[in-house]
């Protein structure tokens, strides 16, 4: 994939506070459209600036997109809640990730990605996705996670491998398989809280004792 740069130095500054609307916009588009179909130039036009403006902003569409992922994530996983994570008693703070790590991945915006990724995304559209999302969450979560085997509250040789069988818990579940599906009737939120739980004491029960 050839990375367009800023044509440009030309273009207003982007105000700060209309960022999460040209998120939600661009990432609508995304979704609606597809990677391949959604331009700089109809994002521009949609959000109702020049092109130039949001390339003051965003410098091509590739950064555009993982802004877009790195957003999502940080709706159902805020990047505040890993700064909460040593406060918290192990479960609740288990708890919380895994919530909404399940939540973020039975969400149409993810499911809707992970479509665009198989149909049309090449190598360098999946490693942005990556690095945005998936890489730079378990990041955070391993190192959490070593945190805690320091402080021999988790027994464990390897923090991200850890990592990787947690999220599993989430990613391969039957209430998500069933989300992608579109098996109905949909996991209510108590469903998903009951699941989360469980899966949560599971791995503890095997990394606590």
């Amino acid at each position: 994939m050839t990375v367009v740069q800023n044509p440009a130095k030309r273009g207003r500054p982007v105000n700060e506070a209309l960022v999460p609307q040209i998120l939600q916009i661009a990432g609508d588009m995304f979704l609606d459209h597809g990677y391949q179909g959604t331009t700089m130039d109809a994002v521009a036009r949609a959000v109702g600036m020049s092109k130039l403006t949001l390339y003051k902003r965003f410098s091509s569409k590739e950064e555009l997109f993982s802004a877009i992922v790195r957003d999502k994530c940080n709706q159902f996983v805020p990047d505040l809640l890993f700064a909460q994570l040593d406060g918290m008693p192990v479960r609740e703070a288990l708890i919380a990730v895994g919530g909404g790590l399940l939540r973020l991945l039975n969400s149409r915006e993810a499911l809707t990605i992970e479509v665009i990724l198989r149909s049309e995304g090449d190598q360098t559209l999946r490693d942005l996705f990556f690095a945005a999302g998936p890489d730079r969450m378990k990041a955070a979560m391993s190192a959490y996670f070593g945190r805690l085997k320091a402080r021999g509250q988790l027994n464990t040789d390897d923090p991200m491998m850890s990592c990787h069988l947690f999220s599993a818990l989430f990613k391969g579940s039957d209430i998500h398989m069933r989300c992608g599906l579109q098996v109905s009737p949909p996991a209510s939120d108590a469903d998903i809280d009951d699941y989360v739980r469980t899966a949560v004491d599971f791995f503890l029960k095997g990394c606590c004792e």
